[in-house]
């Protein structure tokens, strides 16, 4: 049976990911695995420093999947929208092109930096620079991966946060480098900077959103996997890579016409909806409250999305009796 290699960044991404599917924890291994539908999920850190623990894996991989969350760079998607694009972009003039799969609508560019973008200004200017849709910190460095060891990749992310908002580095630094969420990190951070509290619970709403979306993407590519061929006008096996400029083309050194690889998928089903954002400053206090006394019972983050099998990271717990 053919196997597909997850990789995603850090263990929030992971967990959401395993939920959704109904994956199961892989046991004898310190590091956060997980497994079926012919799928391995596992996690290769922020920028994929860690891709290296993730070898035995691949030898019993047909393909390499870059999943996850992603930041929009074009106006028009919403958290929860999902990215397949067709080609990955660097800031340093790499293009990886990658090869079709049966199932999936690829198309547009997806770009991959090596920092957190923090503003919406930031966005733009990197919209403007390369067209691609959405931004993350690991596909380039997993497509190049997966292409020195023979295999094809491609990448199917959510949107968690648009273009209008960017990720404050306190909560990016909330994770460590090996891609897990620090409880006391994400408590400090919410203490030391009341105003990025309404950001924090956006991020994690458009994050739950955004593995639902990738999630659905995922089960609907395991269930073809072995039926369906790779189609192979991206090229055979690994992507194909090229260097120049990433917006480089047949337009005049202008970027590219951003073609549109966009599904609402799920985005409406177990996402907290509330008056926007005067009404979560407002509840500042009471949710702050309400994570430490958490944080005191069960040691853990309020953003970390909960590992209950069968129910969303939004979804309101049972009452107790």
């Amino acid at each position: 049976m053919s196997r597909v290699l997850v990789v995603a960044a850090v263990d929030v991404e992971a967990r959401g990911l395993a939920r959704h599917l109904g994956l199961t924890r892989t046991a004898g291994t310190t590091d956060l695995r997980y497994h079926g539908l012919g799928l391995d999920l596992a996690c290769a850190g922020p920028r994929a420093l860690h891709l290296g623990r993730l070898t035995d894996l691949a030898r019993t991989a047909s393909l390499v999947v870059s999943a996850g969350t992603c930041g929009a760079l074009a106006s028009h998607l919403a958290a929860g929208d999902l990215v397949v694009p067709d080609t990955v972009l660097t800031l340093g003039g790499c293009r990886y092109v990658l090869p079709r799969r049966s199932g999936l609508s690829q198309a547009g560019a997806l770009l991959s930096v090596d920092h957190v973008v923090e503003t919406a200004q930031s966005k733009a200017r990197l919209w403007q620079d390369t067209a691609a849709l959405a931004v993350d910190m690991e596909s380039a460095t997993i497509v190049e991966w997966a292409e020195t060891l023979g295999l094809p990749a491609i990448v199917i992310r959510g949107v968690s946060d648009t273009a209008t908002h960017g990720v404050p580095a306190t909560l990016a630094d909330i994770v460590d480098g090996d891609g897990r969420t620090r409880t006391r990190r994400a408590v400090w951070a919410v203490f030391s900077q009341p105003r990025t509290l309404p950001r924090a619970l956006a991020l994690r709403r458009g994050t739950a959103a955004a593995l639902r979306a990738g999630a659905a993407a995922l089960r609907a590519l395991s269930g073809s996997i072995n039926s369906e061929p790779v189609n192979e006008s991206g090229g055979r096996g690994a992507p194909r890579r090229s260097r120049g400029a990433p917006n480089a083309g047949g337009f005049g050194g202008r970027p590219e016409p951003p073609m549109y690889s966009v599904a609402r998928v799920a985005t409406e089903q177990g996402v907290i909806r509330t008056g926007g954002a005067e009404e979560e400053a407002s509840s500042a206090r009471r949710v702050v409250g309400s994570a430490v006394r958490g944080l005191a019972v069960t040691g853990r983050s309020p953003w970390t999305l909960p590992e209950h099998a069968g129910r969303d990271a939004d979804e309101p717990r049972p009452a107790r009796s």
